[in-house]
């Protein structure tokens, strides 16, 4: 369900620049006191905040908490 939405997403010309960061099955909810919804990351504090939450969620070896916490610490040597 997932993929063929983020497929047709894809292909709508109303989005650019789209990067697939994750695409991996997983065993249980990795994120279950997560909101959904989106937040704009706009600047470099935002980006520290999540990486400290992502971080806690590692500590707790949460599913797939690593692999978020590389791509932020990817951006932010991207930021530097």
């Amino acid at each position: 369900m997932v993929d063929s939405l983020f497929e047709t997403i894809k292909q709508d010309s109303r989005h650019s620049n789209i990067t697939e960061l994750l695409n991996k099955t997983i065993t249980h909810i990795s994120f279950s006191a997560f909101n959904t919804g989106y937040s704009v990351i706009a600047d470099i504090d935002s980006l520290y905040s999540l990486q400290n939450y992502v971080m806690d969620l590692n500590e707790k070896d949460i599913e797939n908490s690593g692999h978020f916490l590389e791509i932020i610490e990817d951006l932010l040597r991207l930021g530097k």
